[in-house]
């Protein structure tokens, strides 16, 4: 339900090559300023200056608050249909579907990112 994917721990070698990022806990809105929560899910695992046990829980409640049924959208895709969504401030992820089975089980996706503020906010 939470759309997490186990994943598994990183070598030393790996670890090396990826230092950890600090991430604010709450971001605001470069457009609108509007302020939600960032750091929740992936790889958050502490909270910077707090032990770590109860960095995890608390980071697992806010987590357990944004991925209650009433804040969830799951659409249904129909063929021919675009789904677009601000990074900025929503929460997330994709769904296992497995792979093609079938004539019209296919599916094509492109990700497009776009920089900068649109011009009505310039």
């Amino acid at each position: 339900k939470d759309g997490e994917a186990p994943t598994a721990a990183l070598t030393d070698a790996q670890a090396k090559e990826v230092p950890p990022t600090l991430h604010p806990l709450v971001r605001t809105h470069t457009v609108t300023g509007e302020r939600a929560l960032y750091g929740v899910a992936g790889t958050a695992f502490g909270i910077e200056g707090w032990d770590a046990a109860e960095g995890e829980a608390l980071i697992a409640e806010l987590k357990a608050h944004c991925v209650q049924d009433k804040y969830i959208y799951e659409h249904k895709y129909k063929v021919g249909e675009i789904a677009m969504w601000d990074t900025q401030m929503t929460l997330h992820s994709a769904k296992h579907i497995g792979a093609p089975n079938g004539p019209g089980t296919e599916r094509l996706l492109w990700r497009i990112s776009v920089r900068g503020k649109p011009a009505v906010f310039q």
